[in-house]
């Protein structure tokens, strides 16, 4: 099974696709850096339902891929990289590929 990764920057770190097709054993929820991504969550001043309401999910849904128990999908992390200003590829990929974004071809 693989899962498609979008993360979107530009020249100034903003809006060009790198798109790579990683097999799920490569990539899987409990890479998510969840103390990080609290971190720019609280920086940015949302709480999880506040971020929830902004993506239009539940916001139990959304505890549940913060804490690692569910997977983002693509068009969600995009969307949380929109919404607390999270443009640098690398810190993108320090917080949704944790350990591995060599491998996967994003930095």
């Amino acid at each position: 099974m693989a899962y498609n990764m979008q993360i979107k920057t530009n020249k100034d770190g903003m809006a060009e696709h790198i798109q790579r097709v990683v097999d799920m054993d490569t990539y899987s929820s409990a890479m998510i850096n969840t103390n990080q991504l609290k971190g720019r969550m609280a920086a940015a001043g949302y709480t999880q339902r506040k971020l929830a309401n902004a993506m239009g999910i539940n916001k139990n849904t959304l505890n549940a891929k913060v804490n690692g128990t569910r997977s983002f999908d693509t068009k969600e992390i995009v969307r949380i990289c929109e919404l607390l200003h999270i443009q640098a590829a690398e810190e993108k990929c320090s917080i949704f590929c944790q350990d591995r974004p060599q491998k996967m071809g994003l930095i």
